[in-house]
Order: C-alpha cells, then sequence, then structure tokens
C-alpha cells in the first residue's frame, strides 16, 4: 500500500477483513474491542497491538460493577421507603457503598467512576 506520509510503497500484511472478524464473534455484546484507523507508513504496530491481559484488574472492575448495583438498589430501596426508619437505613447503605466504591478507587486508580452508573435506572 502507499503510504499516507511520505506516498512511497510499504508492505502491509492483513489477516482478514472486518466481516470474517464478526462473523467469527468480533463485536459481541459487552465486547470491549474498538476499530481503530491504519494508515499505512504512519500507524505503528505497538499502538495496535491488544494489551495483555490483567486479571487482577478485571476483578477489580468486576467488584466496581457490583458496588454500583448495591448502590442502585439501595437508593430503589429508599426511594421507595414508606417509614422513615426504612429511608434512613436505606440511607445509610447508600452511604456505606459509596465509601466501599471511593476505598476501591483509591486502591485501584484505573478505575473511573461513572456516576451514572450508581443512579436508578442507570
Amino acid at each position: 500500500m502507499e503510504s499516507v506520509a511520505s506516498g512511497t510503497w510499504v508492505a502491509v500484511t492483513v489477516d482478514d477483513t472486518l466481516a470474517a472478524a464478526r462473523a467469527a464473534g468480533w463485536g459481541h455484546p459487552n465486547c470491549r474491542c474498538a476499530l481503530q484507523t491504519y494508515l499505512p507508513g504512519v500507524t505503528r504496530r505497538d499502538t495496535i497491538e491488544r494489551p495483555r491481559w490483567d486479571q487482577e484488574a478485571y476483578e477489580a472492575q468486576q467488584r466496581q460493577r457490583g458496588i454500583e448495583r448495591q448502590i442502585r438498589g439501595w437508593k430503589t430501596q429508599q426511594a421507595i421507603a414508606v417509614p422513615p426508619e426504612a429511608n434512613a437505613e436505606a440511607g445509610q447503605r447508600v452511604r456505606a457503598w459509596q465509601q466501599a466504591q471511593r476505598d476501591l478507587i483509591d486502591q485501584y486508580p484505573y478505575l473511573k467512576r461513572q456516576s451514572a452508573r450508581e443512579q436508578i435506572g442507570g
């Protein structure tokens, strides 16, 4: 292919098409892969290689999703609580789970808190 930077010809190895990747399961629901533009002669291979699997990071992220579910659940309980005591208890639980979320993010700074995931209906 012709380099977009210099106009010279560069060797490009194409393993397969996007259609073939999709047929093989790429892009399934909850897939974390993404499309990225490749410019012959410009894009370096190390910028498009898949990062190595990090089991600890995955488990931390799954823990974060669990905490978000707890926060949403207790916010729902707080919203529908009729007696004031039930409302107060649910509010305490929401705050406790929010603290657990802050603690987890302090422990794993690469996790990003997305407050929309902690909202009812999120």
